[in-house]
């Protein structure tokens, strides 16, 4: 059975900018993931999503509001770093921050997209706190 990395995803920027953004990756049927709304597969080739995953499951909107929207969601065995960073390449006037976390394989770690390019990029164990992660 694969470990479940928990992942969760703000996005913020101009509204229309967020709108736009929702438009193209939010879906319902053609999403490739259980339960998902958040479409990993329109942010990756199939190279990408061979290599480096791209399933996202049981994906929940947590927040809504004027300029921010915020996703909570898993993948299996590894965060979606690869799709966040193509989303902040394709989305450069949105900034995305991720945080994610593995409990079971210990691991956690944040990735922040900000002018469509990588501001922060850490990670390390688990039980560490973020000014020890790399």
């Amino acid at each position: 059975m694969a470990n479940h990395v928990y992942n969760d995803l703000h996005i913020e920027g101009p509204e229309e900018d967020i709108v736009v953004f929702l438009g193209f990756a939010v879906g319902e049927n053609d999403c490739y993931g259980e339960d998902s709304i958040l479409c990993a597969n329109k942010f990756m080739n199939q190279h990408e999503m061979d290599n480096d995953g791209g399933d996202i499951y049981y994906t929940e909107i947590t927040e809504r509001k004027e300029g921010v929207v915020c996703f909570n969601f898993f993948t299996q065995w590894q965060p979606c770093l690869t799709v966040v960073k193509n989303m902040g390449e394709m989305f450069p006037i949105l900034k995305f921050n991720l945080e994610y976390e593995d409990e079971g394989r210990a691991f956690k770690g944040h990735l922040v997209m900000a002018d469509g390019i990588v501001t922060i990029d850490t990670h390390g164990p688990y039980y560490q706190n973020e000014e020890q992660m790399k």
